[in-house]
């Protein structure tokens, strides 16, 4: 969700945001919420109307195609640069080729050419 709605967001639920914010990862003008992990995290913490509110932005159907390529690349990036610090052995399932494959063909309809240019 771009920052300026988080920012709205924070700002209306300042009661209980304290969930929410440790699953929140700020990148550029946006931002990504794992807020399934947040709901989990405080069951009875998060109104439904907040829980609403931010699955609208939902990465694999709440926005377009290419912010969603965008966001994603960036994620990747980010995690690429926090393992290379690391010694461990990260096994990644279904995450390169099934998950894109989901969003970009069959939530997105985009097309082979634009999967194949993500991937």
């Amino acid at each position: 969700m771009p920052n300026e709605e988080l920012d709205r967001l924070r700002s209306i639920y300042s009661e209980v945001f304290h969930y929410i914010d440790p699953f929140v990862s700020v990148n550029g003008n946006d931002s990504l919420i794992a807020y399934a992990l947040a709901q989990q995290s405080a069951p009875n913490g998060i109104p439904s109307s907040l829980y609403e509110e931010i699955r609208r932005y939902e990465i694999y159907d709440g926005v377009p195609v290419e912010k969603h390529c965008e966001l994603m690349i960036q994620r990747w990036k980010s995690f690429v640069k926090d393992q290379r610090e690391k010694e461990k052995l990260i096994i990644l399932e279904c995450c390169f080729l099934q998950n894109p494959g989901c969003a970009l063909l069959a939530r997105h309809n985009a097309g082979e050419d634009r999967f194949i240019q993500h991937i």
